[in-house]
């Protein structure tokens, strides 16, 4: 599919979460991490939010380069987070996909960011990975770029899936390891969306399936940006934005797929012209992820609706 994006106003923001290495650790750095709840399904993505401090601020004099650099190296890191059984002994690894610290502000020493974990997922399709096994673990962050730095531990319970959770989670596993990039906006291959959507047809309500649904909705909104660019009005793209209201609410707080679907949210209604209810999401998304990688951009987004709501006036009518 061809996937070509305007770069101007507020649709040159995708929303792609990088994931970077640093080559440059301060020794008085720490990490700490918290999760939403404390017992999970087996096999469900565990939302992890995660605060770097560092011992000194950031501080960039672009008229010396190198210390320049150095300093905005400082920032990019490459997280890992480990699951543990009672004896500490390491069950399961995995990236913790889609964070990335933002330096917003000049004197901070704290920088924020979320991101998703998938135990046991496999390597390739086909491979037999172990199955996880109920029971009480603990987590830790961890920074690639150095071994040292780790989080606090935070303990987890992890609970068999019953009922119709159960059939979701056997559908969910088939999709892995692909069915991942689904749940962050990106389509693949037909087999694997056919069983992301059959999870999220039939199971939607189960844990499991509102990823599938939240994938979906940020799927079809890029879809839609790709054929319409930002033209069809409402009559194209108040159907997305009513997809995307409804995945925002699967989540709650500040998990990260729900900040994805308030940003295509206001961008959509941006689109059809409804200035009110972009408005209206930009301030959810301000409120409850101040310093995440979309949510940092409300200030901007906002300013950019005012232009647009000037170019879209008629002669003459005051605000």
């Amino acid at each position: 599919m061809n996937r070509r994006y305007d770069r101007t106003l507020v649709f040159s923001f995708l929303g792609a979460a990088l994931v970077c290495t640093s080559p440059n650790v301060a020794a008085a750095e720490s990490l700490r991490a918290d999760v939403a709840k404390a017992t999970f399904l087996l096999y469900e993505p565990i939302a992890v939010h995660v605060t770097l401090n560092l011992d000194e601020p950031i501080v960039v004099n672009w008229e010396d380069p190198h210390e320049a650099q150095r300093q905005l190296g400082r920032l990019p890191r490459r997280l890992r987070i480990e699951l543990r059984d009672q004896d500490e002994a390491k069950v399961s690894e995995t990236v913790l996909i889609g964070t990335e610290f933002m330096r917003l502000e000049e004197s901070s020493k704290e920088f924020p960011t979320s991101g998703l974990a998938f135990f046991r997922m496999p390597k390739n399709r086909g491979d037999v990975t172990p199955a996880l096994e109920p029971g009480d673990y603990t987590i830790v962050v961890l920074d690639y770029s150095n071994r040292k730095l780790k989080s606090n531990t935070i303990a987890v319970e992890l609970v068999a899936a019953q009922g119709r959770d159960l059939l979701a989670e056997e559908l969910f596993r088939l999709s892995l390891p692909d069915g991942i990039v689904v749940i962050n906006g990106q389509e693949v291959d037909a087999a694997v969306m056919n069983c992301v959507e059959e999870l999220a047809r039939d199971y939607g309500e189960t844990v499991y399936g509102r990823y599938a649904v939240v994938g979906l909705a940020l799927i079809r909104f890029q879809e839609t940006f790709a054929e319409h660019n930002i033209r069809g009005g409402a009559a194209v793209w108040e159907p997305v934005a009513r997809e995307l209201a409804a995945a925002e609410k699967l989540f709650t707080g500040k998990h990260p797929l729900r900040e994805k679907a308030l940003f295509d949210l206001a961008r959509a209604h941006a689109i059809s012209r409804d200035y009110a209810r972009t408005r209206q999401t930009l301030a959810a998304l301000k409120k409850d992820f101040p310093r995440g990688k979309l949510g940092s951009k409300s200030a901007q987004f906002e300013e950019e609706i005012s232009q647009l709501e000037k170019q879209n006036r008629p002669n003459g009518e005051q605000p």
